[in-house]
Parts: structure tokens; sequence; C-alpha cells
């Protein structure tokens, strides 16, 4: 995901504040299933009149996926937030716990600790 152009960069960390937020606050999370558009332009996503929906997903999060989806919204007018479930620390896709449950931010599309 280098180069991004400035606008893409201020959505990825607009995107970002708000999985983080849907994925440790069940409150934030239940507002931003029941009012999508609004939670959106809170955090600094705009759809200008457009209509934004969630669309749930598990793994992690596809930024660049994210970004097309969005940037289709702007000549649909229908704006897709893909939010995916919250990531693991410590657990293998097979289930198995790992030794190092360490924090690491990598679980987020803003990562720069790579």
């Amino acid at each position: 995901m280098a180069n991004l152009s400035p606008q893409d960069q201020a959505f990825v960390h607009a995107y970002s504040k708000l999985l983080v937020e849907a994925w440790t606050d069940p409150s934030f999370k239940n507002l931003l299933e029941s009012n999508p558009t609004a939670v959106a332009k809170n955090v600094g996503l705009n759809p200008g009149k457009g209509t934004v929906t969630i669309e749930p997903g598990s793994g992690a999060p596809d930024v660049s996926a994210q970004i097309a989806a969005w940037k289709e919204g702007a000549t649909t007018g229908k704006y897709i937030l893909y939010v995916p479930s919250q990531p693991q620390l410590g657990v293998q896709s097979s289930g198995d716990t790992v030794g190092d449950t360490s924090y690491c931010c990598c679980c987020c599309p803003c990562c720069t600790c790579t």
C-alpha cells in the first residue's frame, strides 16, 4: 500500500479509527450498525448525500478493496464499509493459542510498525 495519495491516506486513517472503535466499543458498533452514514461522517468519512452500508466479514481488512469500494460510492452514491470481525491476538487460524501474545498493531490497516 505504498504511495497512497494524501486523500487516500486521510481515508485510511479515518477508516482505521472506525474499525478500532467498532472492535473495542460495543455501543459504537451498535450505533455503526444502526446508522452507518452518520457514524461514517462523525469519524471523517464523508459520503456526501450518499448512503453508507456495512458489509461484515472475517479476516484482516483489505484496505485496497475498501479504498476502491469507497471511491466507487462517489459515482453510485452507495458507499460500502467493510467491517471485519475483531482480530484475536495470540490465536492462530487453527484456533491453537500461540506462545507470544504481546500486542502488535499490525491488525490495523494503517499500521506503520512493519
